[in-house]
């Protein structure tokens, strides 16, 4: 089984995919997208959706711009026409970035986070980890808490997004370590630039699930396709 992960700096595509981007998206989708609280989150939103169409299409041999979405009642996104192979996908955007996930062998999700975003004080961190998670934490030094903060809570919304786990359920009641983590489950850390840290959560082990992860670079051409960078490997979560 693999799963196929596209991300991109919304900086670094050109305007003209977005404005690609913009233009595929459907009028109920807007009128979600209008309540973002600023232009440059819109953007991270607007690639989003955008990359997603294209990893669709990609995948399904569909153009980009015939693909269609619905919500379920927990916000999670669905494909309106949904196709016979199974796929299973997730998105996520965050301060300049984006990206997306698909997988054909059961649930996944994915979650991406600048390395300097604002993190909340240790006693109320607390609200959102396990006691194992919290003794991890602890037993590394002050210096390096913060990032691993953050490669938990990327863990943990990527397998919220996997398991269609809404608002109504606390972090703190889901762990991911080893001796805590759903043992069907895969997890992964993106290995991106040092300024960001990614995650996936996936249907199945580490022994069959391969996770190939691309970077899409520039102007996405007239028939969808990405000008690509390989990157390394993700690598299973510590």
């Amino acid at each position: 089984m693999e799963a196929r992960v596209l991300w991109a700096h919304t900086s670094e595509v050109a305007a003209e995919f977005l404005s690609r981007c913009r233009g595929w998206i459907q009028p109920e989708e807007w009128t979600e997208l209008s309540n973002t609280r600023s232009p440059s989150a819109l953007q991270d939103r607007i690639l989003a959706r955008g990359l997603l169409r294209v990893a669709l299409g990609r995948d399904l041999g569909w153009e980009p711009g015939s693909v269609a979405f619905r919500k379920d009642p927990q916000g999670k996104l669905h494909l309106q026409a949904k196709p016979t192979t199974g796929l299973e996908f997730s998105l996520t955007h965050t301060g300049g970035a984006a990206a997306c996930v698909t997988f054909r062998g059961g649930k996944c999700g994915i979650d991406l986070e600048r390395v300097d975003r604002a993190l909340p004080p240790e006693s109320t961190q607390n609200r959102f980890l396990t006691p194992g998670e919290r003794a991890f934490l602890d037993s590394l030094p002050q210096g390096e808490r913060p990032t691993a903060f953050l490669r938990l809570w990327t863990l943990k919304e990527a397998y919220m997004k996997a398991a269609g786990v809404g608002l109504g359920v606390s972090p703190g009641k889901i762990g991911v370590t080893p001796s805590e983590a759903d043992p069907g489950m895969s997890f992964f850390q993106l290995q991106l630039p040092p300024s960001w840290i990614g995650a996936i959560a996936a249907d199945g082990t580490e022994r069959t699930l391969r996770v190939e992860c691309v970077k899409a670079e520039g102007l996405l051409f007239e028939d969808g396709s990405a000008k690509i960078t390989a990157i390394p490997s993700p690598s299973p979560s510590p």
